[in-house]
Protein backbone atom coordinates (compact mmCIF):
# COMPACT_ATOMS: atom_id res chain seq x y z
CA UNK A 1 0.00 0.00 0.00
CA UNK A 2 1.33 3.84 -1.18
CA UNK A 3 1.85 5.28 1.87
CA UNK A 4 0.99 9.54 2.86
CA UNK A 5 2.95 9.43 5.57
CA UNK A 6 5.47 7.42 8.04
CA UNK A 7 7.30 7.51 11.29
CA UNK A 8 10.34 6.25 11.82
CA UNK A 9 11.92 3.19 12.71
CA UNK A 10 10.22 1.37 15.31
CA UNK A 11 13.40 0.27 17.83
CA UNK A 12 15.59 3.70 16.53
CA UNK A 13 13.31 6.15 16.69
CA UNK A 14 11.07 4.85 19.87
CA UNK A 15 10.46 6.92 23.27
CA UNK A 16 11.01 4.81 26.25
CA UNK A 17 7.91 5.45 28.55
CA UNK A 18 7.88 5.94 32.24
CA UNK A 19 7.11 2.31 34.07
CA UNK A 20 4.11 2.59 35.54
CA UNK A 21 2.80 -0.80 34.64
CA UNK A 22 0.39 -3.05 37.03
CA UNK A 23 0.22 -6.84 37.17
CA UNK A 24 -3.66 -7.17 37.13
CA UNK A 25 -3.47 -11.00 37.65
CA UNK A 26 -2.00 -13.65 39.64
CA UNK A 27 -3.05 -16.69 38.30
CA UNK A 28 -0.60 -19.88 38.50
CA UNK A 29 -1.21 -23.56 38.17
CA UNK A 30 -1.47 -25.99 34.98
CA UNK A 31 -4.57 -23.89 33.70
CA UNK A 32 -3.60 -20.44 34.27
CA UNK A 33 -4.32 -18.24 30.84
CA UNK A 34 -5.63 -14.84 31.58
CA UNK A 35 -5.90 -13.08 27.84
CA UNK A 36 -7.91 -11.04 25.62
CA UNK A 37 -8.53 -7.93 27.79
CA UNK A 38 -11.31 -5.77 26.70
CA UNK A 39 -10.60 -1.73 28.43
CA UNK A 40 -13.96 0.32 29.35
CA UNK A 41 -13.59 4.09 27.77
CA UNK A 42 -12.37 5.45 31.18
CA UNK A 43 -9.81 2.86 31.87
CA UNK A 44 -11.44 1.76 35.24
CA UNK A 45 -13.08 -1.43 34.28
CA UNK A 46 -11.43 -4.04 32.20
CA UNK A 47 -13.26 -7.64 31.16
CA UNK A 48 -10.76 -10.86 29.97
CA UNK A 49 -11.06 -14.55 29.56
CA UNK A 50 -9.64 -17.07 32.38
CA UNK A 51 -9.01 -20.59 32.48
CA UNK A 52 -7.68 -20.42 36.09
CA UNK A 53 -10.18 -23.08 37.02
CA UNK A 54 -9.68 -25.34 34.33
CA UNK A 55 -11.87 -24.11 31.81
CA UNK A 56 -12.24 -20.15 30.45
CA UNK A 57 -14.37 -17.97 31.95
CA UNK A 58 -14.87 -14.42 31.81
CA UNK A 59 -13.99 -11.87 34.51
CA UNK A 60 -13.71 -8.32 35.32
CA UNK A 61 -11.38 -5.97 37.04
CA UNK A 62 -12.85 -2.54 38.77
CA UNK A 63 -10.19 -0.12 39.73
CA UNK A 64 -10.34 0.10 43.26
CA UNK A 65 -12.50 -3.23 43.61
CA UNK A 66 -10.21 -6.03 41.98
CA UNK A 67 -11.41 -8.96 40.28
CA UNK A 68 -14.83 -10.39 40.09
CA UNK A 69 -15.56 -13.71 38.24
CA UNK A 70 -18.76 -13.68 35.84
CA UNK A 71 -19.16 -16.75 34.36
CA UNK A 72 -19.17 -20.19 35.98
CA UNK A 73 -19.97 -22.43 32.73
CA UNK A 74 -17.81 -25.53 34.41
CA UNK A 75 -16.46 -28.11 31.27
CA UNK A 76 -17.21 -25.32 28.27
CA UNK A 77 -15.63 -22.00 27.13
CA UNK A 78 -16.43 -18.19 27.55
CA UNK A 79 -14.11 -16.55 25.51
CA UNK A 80 -13.79 -13.14 23.26
CA UNK A 81 -15.06 -10.33 25.74
CA UNK A 82 -15.78 -6.96 24.83
CA UNK A 83 -16.99 -4.23 26.88
CA UNK A 84 -19.16 -1.36 26.89
CA UNK A 85 -17.72 2.09 26.84
CA UNK A 86 -19.05 2.66 30.58
CA UNK A 87 -18.08 -0.83 32.15
CA UNK A 88 -21.27 -2.35 32.61
CA UNK A 89 -22.07 -4.37 29.84
CA UNK A 90 -19.69 -7.46 28.72
CA UNK A 91 -20.29 -9.41 25.42
CA UNK A 92 -19.04 -12.68 24.72
CA UNK A 93 -19.03 -16.18 22.92
CA UNK A 94 -19.87 -18.81 24.89
CA UNK A 95 -20.76 -22.53 23.83
CA UNK A 96 -22.27 -23.58 26.56
CA UNK A 97 -25.83 -23.72 24.70
CA UNK A 98 -24.44 -23.82 21.10
CA UNK A 99 -22.45 -21.09 19.99
CA UNK A 100 -24.04 -18.56 20.79
CA UNK A 101 -23.40 -14.43 21.65
CA UNK A 102 -23.86 -13.80 25.55
CA UNK A 103 -24.26 -10.44 27.63
CA UNK A 104 -23.81 -10.25 30.92
CA UNK A 105 -24.90 -6.44 32.46
CA UNK A 106 -24.81 -5.18 35.96
CA UNK A 107 -27.43 -5.67 38.06
CA UNK A 108 -28.87 -8.01 35.48
CA UNK A 109 -26.77 -10.70 35.42
CA UNK A 110 -26.55 -12.81 32.12
CA UNK A 111 -28.22 -12.87 28.62
CA UNK A 112 -28.24 -15.22 25.62
CA UNK A 113 -28.65 -12.68 22.75
CA UNK A 114 -28.63 -15.67 20.13
CA UNK A 115 -30.13 -18.95 19.51
CA UNK A 116 -28.67 -21.50 17.03
CA UNK A 117 -26.75 -19.20 15.58
CA UNK A 118 -23.64 -21.10 15.01
CA UNK A 119 -22.13 -17.98 16.15
CA UNK A 120 -18.03 -17.92 15.28
CA UNK A 121 -15.29 -18.34 18.35
CA UNK A 122 -13.69 -15.60 16.83
CA UNK A 123 -13.45 -11.70 18.76
CA UNK A 124 -16.72 -9.68 18.30
CA UNK A 125 -17.51 -6.17 19.33
CA UNK A 126 -19.85 -3.68 21.43
CA UNK A 127 -20.91 -0.09 21.60
CA UNK A 128 -20.34 2.44 23.40
CA UNK A 129 -23.56 1.89 25.29
CA UNK A 130 -23.92 -1.79 24.93
CA UNK A 131 -27.01 -1.61 22.87
CA UNK A 132 -25.51 -3.08 19.37
CA UNK A 133 -22.91 -6.24 19.46
CA UNK A 134 -21.51 -7.05 15.94
CA UNK A 135 -20.56 -10.87 15.24
CA UNK A 136 -19.58 -13.46 13.24
CA UNK A 137 -21.94 -16.47 12.34
CA UNK A 138 -22.36 -19.17 10.27
CA UNK A 139 -25.25 -18.60 9.07
CA UNK A 140 -26.64 -18.80 6.18
CA UNK A 141 -24.31 -20.28 4.18
CA UNK A 142 -22.07 -21.95 6.22
CA UNK A 143 -19.17 -19.29 5.41
CA UNK A 144 -18.56 -16.77 7.76
CA UNK A 145 -20.55 -13.39 7.86
CA UNK A 146 -21.14 -10.08 10.06
CA UNK A 147 -23.95 -9.81 11.87
CA UNK A 148 -25.80 -7.28 13.86
CA UNK A 149 -27.93 -7.41 16.98
CA UNK A 150 -29.48 -4.50 18.66
CA UNK A 151 -31.38 -4.37 21.95
CA UNK A 152 -35.07 -3.81 21.05
CA UNK A 153 -34.88 -4.91 17.63
CA UNK A 154 -32.84 -8.26 17.44
CA UNK A 155 -30.61 -9.52 15.01
CA UNK A 156 -29.66 -7.85 11.36
CA UNK A 157 -27.46 -9.88 8.80
CA UNK A 158 -24.92 -7.13 7.56
CA UNK A 159 -23.36 -9.16 4.93
CA UNK A 160 -24.16 -11.42 2.25
CA UNK A 161 -21.07 -12.73 0.13
CA UNK A 162 -21.67 -16.17 -0.17
CA UNK A 163 -18.72 -18.08 -0.07
CA UNK A 164 -16.48 -16.00 1.46
CA UNK A 165 -15.62 -15.11 4.97
CA UNK A 166 -15.56 -12.14 6.87
CA UNK A 167 -13.89 -11.69 9.96
CA UNK A 168 -12.71 -9.40 13.11
CA UNK A 169 -15.68 -7.22 13.21
CA UNK A 170 -15.17 -3.31 15.09
CA UNK A 171 -18.03 -1.48 15.98
CA UNK A 172 -17.36 2.62 16.13
CA UNK A 173 -18.55 3.56 19.82
CA UNK A 174 -21.93 5.18 18.48
CA UNK A 175 -23.06 1.65 16.93
CA UNK A 176 -23.51 3.27 13.10
CA UNK A 177 -20.53 1.84 11.50
CA UNK A 178 -18.98 -1.69 11.71
CA UNK A 179 -15.13 -1.99 10.22
CA UNK A 180 -14.87 -5.86 9.31
CA UNK A 181 -12.07 -8.26 7.21
CA UNK A 182 -13.14 -9.98 4.10
CA UNK A 183 -11.59 -11.78 1.33
CA UNK A 184 -14.46 -11.25 -1.19
CA UNK A 185 -13.37 -11.17 -4.91
CA UNK A 186 -10.38 -14.03 -4.25
CA UNK A 187 -7.81 -11.93 -4.03
CA UNK A 188 -6.64 -11.49 -0.38
CA UNK A 189 -8.51 -10.06 2.87
CA UNK A 190 -9.43 -6.62 2.51
CA UNK A 191 -10.93 -3.88 4.88
CA UNK A 192 -14.10 -3.56 5.04
CA UNK A 193 -16.70 -0.63 6.64
CA UNK A 194 -20.66 -0.94 7.17
CA UNK A 195 -22.24 2.14 7.58
CA UNK A 196 -26.20 2.85 8.74
CA UNK A 197 -28.14 3.87 5.97
CA UNK A 198 -25.34 3.48 3.04
CA UNK A 199 -24.55 0.03 3.49
CA UNK A 200 -20.83 -1.85 2.55
CA UNK A 201 -17.69 -0.11 1.18
CA UNK A 202 -14.80 -2.03 0.50
CA UNK A 203 -11.61 0.49 1.69
CA UNK A 204 -9.05 -1.25 0.32
CA UNK A 205 -7.86 -3.35 -2.60
CA UNK A 206 -4.26 -4.01 -1.92
CA UNK A 207 -4.13 -8.09 -2.91
CA UNK A 208 -2.56 -8.66 0.55
CA UNK A 209 -3.45 -9.24 3.65
CA UNK A 210 -5.44 -6.40 5.39
CA UNK A 211 -6.13 -7.55 9.15
CA UNK A 212 -7.08 -6.62 12.53
CA UNK A 213 -9.16 -3.40 12.22
CA UNK A 214 -9.80 -1.17 15.25
CA UNK A 215 -12.33 1.55 15.04
CA UNK A 216 -12.96 5.10 16.42
CA UNK A 217 -16.06 6.20 18.61
CA UNK A 218 -17.40 8.55 15.94
CA UNK A 219 -16.31 5.56 12.73
CA UNK A 220 -14.22 8.49 11.27
CA UNK A 221 -10.57 6.69 11.81
CA UNK A 222 -9.82 3.02 11.18
CA UNK A 223 -6.19 1.51 12.36
CA UNK A 224 -5.33 -2.08 10.55
CA UNK A 225 -2.72 -4.03 9.51
CA UNK A 226 -1.35 -4.42 6.41
CA UNK A 227 1.98 -5.93 4.42
CA UNK A 228 4.37 -4.11 2.81
CA UNK A 229 7.23 -7.00 2.60
CA UNK A 230 6.38 -7.16 6.32
CA UNK A 231 3.04 -6.14 8.61
CA UNK A 232 2.75 -2.76 9.32
CA UNK A 233 0.25 -0.32 11.15
CA UNK A 234 -2.36 1.60 8.38
CA UNK A 235 -4.99 4.26 9.34
CA UNK A 236 -8.21 5.17 7.34
CA UNK A 237 -9.54 8.40 8.19
CA UNK A 238 -13.07 9.64 6.48
CA UNK A 239 -12.34 11.94 3.57
CA UNK A 240 -8.66 11.78 3.77
CA UNK A 241 -7.41 8.34 3.15
CA UNK A 242 -4.43 5.99 3.78
CA UNK A 243 -1.80 6.75 6.21
CA UNK A 244 0.95 4.47 6.96
CA UNK A 245 1.47 4.96 10.94
CA UNK A 246 4.83 2.45 10.93
CA UNK A 247 7.61 1.76 8.75
CA UNK A 248 9.77 -1.05 10.32
CA UNK A 249 11.87 -3.00 7.97
CA UNK A 250 11.97 -6.10 9.49
CA UNK A 251 9.69 -6.13 12.30
CA UNK A 252 5.66 -7.29 12.44
CA UNK A 253 3.67 -4.66 13.34
CA UNK A 254 0.38 -5.84 14.46
CA UNK A 255 -3.01 -5.90 16.47
CA UNK A 256 -3.55 -2.09 16.64
CA UNK A 257 -6.17 -0.91 18.74
CA UNK A 258 -7.17 2.98 18.36
CA UNK A 259 -8.63 5.07 21.00
CA UNK A 260 -12.01 6.30 21.06
CA UNK A 261 -10.97 9.85 20.42
CA UNK A 262 -9.45 8.48 17.69
CA UNK A 263 -5.94 10.16 18.61
CA UNK A 264 -3.79 7.42 19.68
CA UNK A 265 -2.74 3.80 18.53
CA UNK A 266 -1.46 0.80 20.42
CA UNK A 267 0.08 -2.20 18.78
CA UNK A 268 2.23 -4.68 19.08
CA UNK A 269 5.40 -5.15 17.68
CA UNK A 270 7.85 -7.97 17.10
CA UNK A 271 10.88 -9.06 15.26
CA UNK A 272 10.71 -11.42 12.32
CA UNK A 273 13.46 -14.03 12.63
CA UNK A 274 14.89 -16.35 9.98
CA UNK A 275 15.78 -19.52 11.85
CA UNK A 276 12.92 -21.60 13.46
CA UNK A 277 14.92 -21.53 16.32
CA UNK A 278 14.80 -18.26 17.37
CA UNK A 279 11.95 -16.85 19.20
CA UNK A 280 10.82 -13.80 18.73
CA UNK A 281 8.84 -11.85 21.18
CA UNK A 282 6.16 -8.82 20.60
CA UNK A 283 6.52 -5.48 22.95
CA UNK A 284 3.42 -3.38 23.24
CA UNK A 285 3.90 0.57 21.83
CA UNK A 286 1.70 3.40 21.62
CA UNK A 287 1.44 6.08 19.02
CA UNK A 288 0.02 9.30 17.86
CA UNK A 289 -2.48 8.82 14.81
CA UNK A 290 -1.61 11.99 12.97
CA UNK A 291 2.23 9.86 12.54
CA UNK A 292 3.83 12.39 13.27
CA UNK A 293 5.63 11.51 16.34
CA UNK A 294 7.91 8.52 17.18
CA UNK A 295 6.05 5.53 19.17
CA UNK A 296 6.15 4.93 22.69
CA UNK A 297 7.27 2.11 23.94
CA UNK A 298 5.69 0.62 26.81
CA UNK A 299 6.90 -2.69 27.51
CA UNK A 300 10.07 -3.87 27.97
CA UNK A 301 10.06 -7.81 28.29
CA UNK A 302 12.94 -9.53 26.00
CA UNK A 303 12.06 -12.89 26.94
CA UNK A 304 8.08 -12.34 27.16
CA UNK A 305 5.36 -12.33 24.94
CA UNK A 306 3.42 -8.98 25.47
CA UNK A 307 0.57 -8.84 23.14
CA UNK A 308 -3.37 -7.20 22.50
CA UNK A 309 -3.24 -4.36 23.80
CA UNK A 310 -6.90 -2.59 24.14
CA UNK A 311 -6.47 1.09 24.70
CA UNK A 312 -9.27 3.36 26.29
CA UNK A 313 -10.73 6.31 25.27
CA UNK A 314 -8.05 8.94 26.07
CA UNK A 315 -5.63 6.77 25.24
CA UNK A 316 -4.33 7.16 28.78
CA UNK A 317 -4.12 3.72 29.70
CA UNK A 318 -3.70 0.16 27.70
CA UNK A 319 -4.48 -3.57 28.67
CA UNK A 320 -2.54 -6.25 27.29
CA UNK A 321 -1.92 -10.01 28.18
CA UNK A 322 2.01 -10.49 28.84
CA UNK A 323 3.37 -14.17 29.96
CA UNK A 324 6.55 -12.44 31.69
CA UNK A 325 6.17 -14.31 35.18
CA UNK A 326 5.89 -17.61 33.20
CA UNK A 327 1.86 -17.92 32.25
CA UNK A 328 -0.12 -14.98 30.67
CA UNK A 329 -1.81 -12.40 32.97
CA UNK A 330 -3.29 -9.15 32.65
CA UNK A 331 -1.06 -6.02 32.76
CA UNK A 332 -2.38 -2.63 32.85
CA UNK A 333 -0.06 0.41 31.65
CA UNK A 334 -1.21 3.83 32.44
CA UNK A 335 0.88 6.90 30.87
CA UNK A 336 2.67 9.12 33.64
CA UNK A 337 0.57 12.38 34.55
CA UNK A 338 2.60 15.30 34.31
CA UNK A 339 1.80 18.26 36.46
CA UNK A 340 1.99 21.61 34.86
CA UNK A 341 4.96 23.39 35.96
CA UNK A 342 4.09 27.25 37.67
CA UNK A 343 6.63 29.45 36.48
CA UNK A 344 8.82 31.05 39.86
CA UNK A 345 9.14 34.73 39.63
CA UNK A 346 12.06 36.84 41.22
CA UNK A 347 11.08 40.16 42.28
CA UNK A 348 14.11 42.69 42.42
CA UNK A 349 14.69 44.04 45.87
CA UNK A 350 14.11 48.05 44.43
CA UNK A 351 10.93 46.67 42.99
CA UNK A 352 9.45 45.57 45.78
CA UNK A 353 10.16 48.63 47.52
CA UNK A 354 8.26 50.41 45.00
CA UNK A 355 5.41 48.39 45.17
CA UNK A 356 5.50 48.32 48.60
CA UNK A 357 5.13 52.65 48.44
CA UNK A 358 3.10 53.07 46.04
CA UNK A 359 0.56 50.92 48.39
CA UNK A 360 1.23 53.08 50.98
CA UNK A 361 0.86 56.38 49.25
CA UNK A 362 -2.47 54.86 47.84
CA UNK A 363 -3.75 53.86 51.28
CA UNK A 364 -2.76 57.51 53.53
CA UNK A 365 -4.59 58.95 50.45
CA UNK A 366 -7.31 56.82 50.90
CA UNK A 367 -7.52 57.35 54.62
CA UNK A 368 -6.93 61.35 54.35
CA UNK A 369 -10.13 61.70 52.05
CA UNK A 370 -12.54 59.67 55.03
CA UNK A 371 -11.10 61.94 57.50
Amino acid sequence: MAATGFITLLLVGSVRASPSITQLTFNTGEYAYDADPSISDDGTRIAFQSDVDGDSEIWLWTDGVGLTQLTYNEGYGDLYPSISGDGTKIAFWSNVVGDEIWLWEEGVGLTRLTNMMYADAQRLSISDDGTKIAFVSRLPYGNHEIWLWTDGVGLTQLTYMMYTDEQRPSISGDGTRVAFVSDYGGFGLEIWLWTEGIGLTQLTDNHVPDMDPSISDDGSKIAFTSWDGDNEIFLWEYGIGFTQITDNTGYDDRHPSISGDGSKIAFESTLIVEDELEEAYPEIFVVNSDGLSPPVQVTFNPLAYDEYPSINDAGTRIAFESDVDGDYEIFLWEAEVVAPSIPEFSLSATLITSISTIAYLLLKKHATKKT
